[in-house]
């Protein structure tokens, strides 16, 4: 008599993992961090012109609310990375609103919602990404996204698997 093979459960994304979950859950959470990093550094694009003279000063004010060196490098270059790829940094150039069709607007918080324009705003997602970003909140079934589910989507596109479970976009 054989023994099956243990099966690992399926992820989100519809693969084994080898990680184990408290790893996963870790880089999910570092990743989030970035996400936030690279949204304070774009904001600071945006009122600088385009421009990041003092990043020295600026690791400083992350490093003293409570980010590490890894997650601020992680997030500069990202940032960096998307405007050496000859991306012209656009920020607040986006004018275009979606509006939420009623299931959506069930399902999405306010604060979720503001917080993808917001990300949207700065040039940070595509009107794809965000397309995409609405509909992985709707089919998780998990009833109301808050901005923290919405944060983590949307790190999951930006720094991890693609929404579509695929390629990722760094």
């Amino acid at each position: 008599m054989s023994i099956p093979p243990v099966r690992k459960p399926l992820t989100e994304e519809g693969y084994h993992s080898t990680l184990n979950p408290d790893r996963q859950r870790r880089g999910a959470q570092m990743h989030q961090r970035i996400l936030e990093i690279v949204v304070f550094l774009a904001d600071e694009l945006n009122r600088r012109g385009g421009e990041l003279k003092d990043i020295a000063k600026l690791s400083d004010d992350l490093r003293r609310q409570g980010y590490t060196e890894n997650e601020i490098s992680a997030a500069l270059s990202w940032l960096f990375e998307r405007l050496e790829e000859g991306r012209r940094w656009e920020g607040t150039t986006y004018s275009g609103v979606r509006v939420l069709h009623e299931v959506e607007r069930r399902v999405l918080s306010p604060e979720a919602y503001g917080y993808l324009l917001q990300l949207r705003a700065l040039g940070l997602i595509t009107p794809g990404q965000m397309e995409a970003t609405i509909e992985r909140a709707i089919m998780t079934g998990a009833g109301r996204v808050d901005k923290e589910d919405i944060k983590a989507l949307v790190a999951s596109l930006l720094f991890g698997e693609g929404v579509d479970g695929g390629e990722t976009l760094h």
